[in-house]
C-alpha cells in the first residue's frame, strides 16, 4: 500500500510540476511577445519545451540540471545550444553525440576557499577527532540511511570518530533513532538548517565529507567540500564518477553498507592522504568551476553557437 501511495504521490507531483511549467511558458510568451528583438540571446535553465518555442525567436540556450530522455529529442535539436554536466551530459550524448555541450557547475571561489572554522569548538570537537561530515537532504535517495549504519559500525572501532550531518528531511526521525546512542555520547551532531554564506565554515570543521547516494547528477555539496579543500567519499553513481578522477577522493559500491564501511575503515586513519586528496580538490576547483571559468565558458559557447559577439 505504501509502495503504490509513493508512486500515486510522484504522479500527482509531476502533474502539478507539469502545470506549472505550462503556465510560466504561457507567461513567458505573453511578456516578451513584443520584446524579443531586445535581447542577442536567451538563457533558459531546465525546460526543454520552454527553450524549444524562444528558441524561434533568439539564439537560445538550454541548460540542463538533470537528465533527460531521448523522447525530448526534437525539442532539444529545435535550441541553439543544450548544456549540461555530470551524468546528464553522459546520458545525452548518448542520443545527441557532441551536439550535447558541457557546461559546469561554477562556484564562488571567494566564499567557499580553505580555512579556519570556529565550528569544531563550538561543537566541543577538537582537531584529534576525525570528522565525517554530510550536508544535503535527508531523504533514502542521498544513502542516509547507509551513512547513519555506517557510523555507527565505524565509531566502534574508532573511538575519535565524529559525525556532522547539516541538512534536514524526510529521513531525519529515521536517522536520530538509528544514531540514538551516538548523540547521546556527543559523537553526532545534526545542525538542521545552516545559511548558504555560512556553510563553508562548516565544511573546514570536516576531515572528510561522505556522500553515499543512491543517485547524483552532479553534486553541489560535493563541489563545495572540494572547494574548501575537504576530500570525498561517494558513492559509484552517476556524476560522482567523474569527480572521483579528479584524485580529491575515492568511491565505494553503491548501496552497500559493507563496501561503506571498508572503505571508511581505511580512509579515515590516514591523514597525510585525507590532507593530500583535500589540496588535489582545492586546485582541481579553482582550475574548473569557478565563477570566472564558468562564466568564460558560458560566453565561449554563445559565442560558438549562437553567434553572439563578445
Amino acid at each position: 500500500m505504501s509502495l503504490e501511495w509513493g508512486r500515486l504521490q510522484e504522479k500527482i507531483s509531476w502533474r502539478s510540476i507539469g502545470w506549472h511549467n505550462r503556465r510560466f511558458r504561457s507567461r513567458v510568451e505573453q511578456k516578451f511577445r513584443n520584446r524579443w528583438s531586445d535581447f542577442d540571446a536567451i538563457y533558459v535553465h531546465d525546460d526543454p519545451i520552454l527553450a524549444s518555442k524562444v528558441a524561434d525567436y533568439r539564439p537560445t540556450v538550454l541548460r540542463l540540471s538533470g537528465p533527460v530522455g531521448p523522447e525530448l529529442a526534437p525539442e532539444l535539436r529545435a535550441v541553439h545550444a543544450v548544456c549540461a554536466n555530470g551524468d546528464a551530459l553522459a546520458r545525452l550524448r548518448g542520443f545527441m553525440g557532441d551536439d550535447a555541450l558541457e557546461l559546469p557547475v561554477g562556484l564562488d571561489d571567494k566564499l567557499f576557499k580553505p580555512g579556519a572554522t570556529s565550528v569544531r569548538s563550538t561543537l566541543g570537537w577538537t582537531n584529534e577527532y576525525r570528522i565525517l561530515g554530510y550536508v544535503g537532504r535527508l531523504i533514502r535517495l542521498k544513502g542516509v540511511d547507509l551513512l547513519a549504519a555506517a557510523f555507527c559500525e565505524i565509531s566502534r572501532v574508532l573511538a575519535d570518530a565524529r559525525l556532522l550531518i547539516i541538512g534536514s528531511g524526510e529521513e531525519e526521525k529515521n536517522i536520530r533513532s538509528t544514531l540514538a546512542k551516538e548523540l547521546i555520547r556527543g559523537r553526532v551532531h545534526i545542525e538542521p538548517d545552516v545559511s548558504h554564506n555560512e556553510l563553508p565554515n562548516w565544511y573546514r570543521a570536516m576531515d572528510m565529507l561522505l556522500m553515499p547516494s543512491r543517485y547524483e547528477n552532479f553534486s553541489n555539496a560535493i563541489l563545495e567540500a572540494m572547494a574548501c579543500g575537504v576530500p570525498v567519499l561517494a558513492s559509484d553513481v552517476g556524476g560522482n564518477k567523474v569527480l572521483a578522477k579528479t584524485g580529491a577522493g575515492w568511491l565505494s559500491e553503491p548501496n552497500s553498507l559493507p563496501s561503506l564501511v571498508t572503505c571508511l575503515d581505511k580512509i579515515v586513519k590516514n591523514c597525510a592522504e585525507l590532507k593530500a586528496r583535500g589540496e588535489r580538490g582545492f586546485h582541481y576547483m579553482q582550475k574548473y568551476h569557478s565563477w570566472p571559468v564558468i562564466a568564460e565558458r558560458l560566453e565561449e559557447i554563445m559565442r560558438s553557437r549562437l553567434g553572439v559577439p563578445r
